[in-house]
């Protein structure tokens, strides 16, 4: 037996053995202890709590002590899980989503789509009573106007009523049961009223003296004869006899930055307060918000702030942010936390570093999980005492992992510090930020070397020494450029940021940024999509490959492979539309996500897309993860993992030691007799049974990519990747 025999066996045992074919799917990860089932949706309906998530609808019928999905017909009704506002009529539970609708359900055992209103829609997540009619309002995109919208048999049907006005923004419709009064944003950008008639088919203004001009308002409740107001730093209270405001948000000496509201039948009001630090907690009032008693709550992670609350007779149950559904029987005198059931709630952030894996949280930092998510712990170790802590934007240079730190949640662009682990998450430190620089903010990296944005003052800053030290490389920034993003391919490395007109620009530098080129050859720059600051540009690199998602005005998206021509548009077959709420890539398979719509993952350079296995219908990522031969997705239910067919201990053996050549064009050899080759896709699906001649087989019909070859032989099993180019 050759040496080369003798090395190919005596490694057999780092590769996998195959009994058939390779079957691959998404399987969900344990992250009951993370609790943090973020809602802003909670109703009672008849004798069962309903709560709405980002990954569908859960029900308890034991007061929160058990909870279940009821997603039955969710997502075939109108493409979504998520419901953002929950509304009783008769013995229908009505849900509502911004962009996708209205439906309803008497149980929540099967969930039916409204009919009536226009396909292509945004909406309010709000619907009102008036008289026996309920009321929402509809923006018809391909109308261009906004229409009162009413419906009689509690919510299945709609019929379209009077037109309000086209410059309405962002209208939002609430109920004393009687009339519905409808705020919304017009021209000048102050919130103004109007209330619809007794039929709620039309509107016109109503004179609330004397007028306010705050600009966010997310919830009116009515108790008696009062009007309560409340929203982004908006806490008011309207005398509907007498007339006249009164500030309640002075009760509060430091101010309020959000509140949410609710009543029950008997006119106690509950708000649970945001100011700051998220611990001002929720309050209620039985005196129409002249006086307010701070309920006890005992949160674990250091703040007491609820999006969603409801209260019902005696009842009282919340949704606090990183702490999960609280109960209360005795009308909030006491709280009771009521997770069961409600793990795998949405994840935004992961890093899995080594086994180890890691997330953050809202704002209470990092969780760690050395068992692939068995137990779940805080990995705050070396981070500041900040009651709030937002940790976001993982990256590692080799086994040092870094990420930003910052405690305004929400607000990254204007994170504080930089901080680092040495041990897979478990510990950090803080970095110091160069000396006039407030913040720092990691935007990627290419090889060893780190680049980040300062916006105080603006510029960029690179280190070649883990963050120990920056220079400024902002002199060499073209005019007017805001980075956003750098990704490394080889020895390029791709800026991308917006231009003046707030739209995608790429650069690319042969020199880590000490130069800049344009990189925008193939990109039709004058029909590009303006981007907000807030909407994410999806580049990602990886095998010396680099990839982006261009984003048209006309939404024909395009997804976009560098050459060195430019960028060339890829085929992606096998999606009907690109628009992603996530991508990656990591040995030879591209991954992409819609927002709600699985998993694809393309082996041909994106070519063609294959929708990947195991995950609900309605789930998808909002960051991909990569370890050790394994994908992981951050999702709206948890996290999921998903095993690469290609892995194999690279220490043990090369791929290229099986196949000659590897990369291949046209015929590939084999190093050992074979008694059978199968060609799998990086999915797992078979693409070739090869007929073996001379130990050699044709791959010329084979397009480019990635592909794992299974070999069988007298000595056992084998499986290796094969590059076709």
């Amino acid at each position: 037996m050759n040496d080369m025999i003798k090395s190919l066996l005596s490694v057999f045992v780092a590769f996998f053995i195959l009994n058939g074919a390779i079957a691959q799917s998404w399987v969900q990860i344990s992250s009951d202890d993370l609790d943090i089932p973020f809602s802003e949706t909670l109703i009672k309906h008849n004798n069962d709590w309903y709560l709405g998530t980002a990954g569908g609808v859960f029900k308890t019928s034991d007061q929160g002590a058990n909870w279940t999905l009821t997603n039955n017909n969710l997502y075939s009704a109108f493409g979504r899980l998520r419901i953002e506002g929950f509304f009783v009529s008769g013995e229908r539970l009505i849900g509502v989503n911004r962009w996708a609708g209205v439906v309803s359900t008497t149980n929540g055992s099967n969930w039916v789509a409204a009919t009536g209103l226009p396909q292509n829609k945004f909406m309010p997540k709000d619907i009102a009573l008036v008289g026996t009619k309920l009321v929402t309002i509809v923006y018809d995109y391909n109308a261009d106007t906004y229409h009162l919208y009413a419906s009689v048999d509690d919510g299945l049907s709609w019929i379209k009523g009077n037109v309000i006005s086209s410059i309405n923004s962002n209208p939002r419709i609430f109920s004393d049961g009687h009339l519905a009064y409808i705020t919304h944003t017009n021209s000048i950008g102050s919130d103004e009223f109007i209330a619809t008639t007794s039929d709620g088919m039309s509107a016109g203004p109503v004179n609330l003296s004397p007028a306010f001009s705050e600009t966010s308002i997310e919830k009116i409740v009515f108790a008696e004869d009062y009007m309560i107001v409340s929203g982004q730093g908006v806490f008011l209270r309207y005398d509907m006899l007498n007339g006249g405001w009164t500030n309640l948000g002075s009760s509060w000496s430091n101010g309020i930055g959000f509140v949410s509201l609710c009543a029950n039948e008997t006119g106690r009001l509950y708000a649970s307060i945001f100011e700051g630090d998220y611990t001002l907690g929720v309050h209620f009032s039985d005196d129409y918000g002249d006086t307010w008693n701070k309920m006890t709550v005992n949160t674990t992670r250091g703040a007491a702030f609820a999006m969603g609350i409801y209260a019902t007779g005696s009842e009282f149950m919340a949704s606090f942010i990183d702490e999960g559904v609280h109960y209360s029987s005795d009308a909030g005198q006491t709280m009771v936390k009521r997770n069961n059931g409600l793990g795998g709630s949405d994840l935004e952030e992961l890093f899995v570093a080594n086994g180890n894996m890691i997330t953050s949280l809202f704002i209470s930092g990092v969780y760690g999980s050395e068992n692939d998510g068995g137990a779940w712990g805080k990995w705050n170790a070396g981070l500041p005492s900040d009651v709030i802590k937002r940790v976001y934007g993982y990256l590692n240079i080799g086994t040092t992992i870094l990420a930003n730190y910052s405690t305004s949640p929400g607000d990254e662009a204007a994170p504080e510090k930089v901080v680092r682990s040495v041990d897979n998450g478990k510990t950090w430190s803080v970095l110091a930020n160069p000396a006039g620089y407030d913040n720092l903010k990691l935007i990627g990296k290419n090889g060893t070397n780190l680049f980040a944005i300062s916006s105080a003052p603006s510029g960029l800053l690179m280190s070649g020494d883990n963050g120990n030290s920056w220079t400024d490389i902002s002199g060499s920034l073209p005019s007017g450029f805001s980075p956003r993003l750098i990704k490394g391919s080889g020895s390029l490395t791709f800026m991308a940021g917006t231009n003046d007109n707030n739209k995608l620009q790429i650069y690319s530098s042969i020199n880590l940024g000490t130069s800049w080129t344009s990189a925008m050859e193939g990109i039709v720059s004058d029909e590009l999509a303006e981007l907000r600051s807030n909407d994410e540009i999806l580049m990602v690199s990886g095998d010396d490959k680099i990839f982006v998602q261009l984003k048209y005005a006309n939404s024909n998206n395009k997804l976009a492979i560098w050459n060195v021509d430019g960028w060339q548009e890829v085929v992606a077959s096998g999606l009907d539309y690109i628009d992603f709420r996530a991508m990656a890539y990591n040995n030879g398979a591209l991954f992409v996500s819609h927002w709600n719509e699985g998993i694809h993952m393309s082996t041909d350079n994106g070519n063609s897309f294959t929708l990947t296995s195991g995950l609900p219908d309605g789930i998808a990522a909002n960051v991909f993860a990569f370890d050790n031969g394994i994908a992981y997705a951050g999702s709206s239910r948890g996290i999921w993992k998903y095993s690469l067919a290609t892995h194999v201990d690279e220490k043990a053996i090369n791929a290229t030691a099986l196949l000659n050549p590897n990369p291949a064009r046209d015929v590939v050899r084999i190093s050992m007799d074979a008694t059978s080759v199968n060609v799998y896709a990086v999915s797992g699906q078979l693409v070739k049974q090869v007929r073996v001649v001379d130990r050699q087989f044709s791959v010329s019909d084979l397009n480019e990519g990635m592909y794992v070859v299974v070999i069988k032989s007298s000595q056992g099993t084998l499986k290796t990747k094969l590059i076709v180019k």
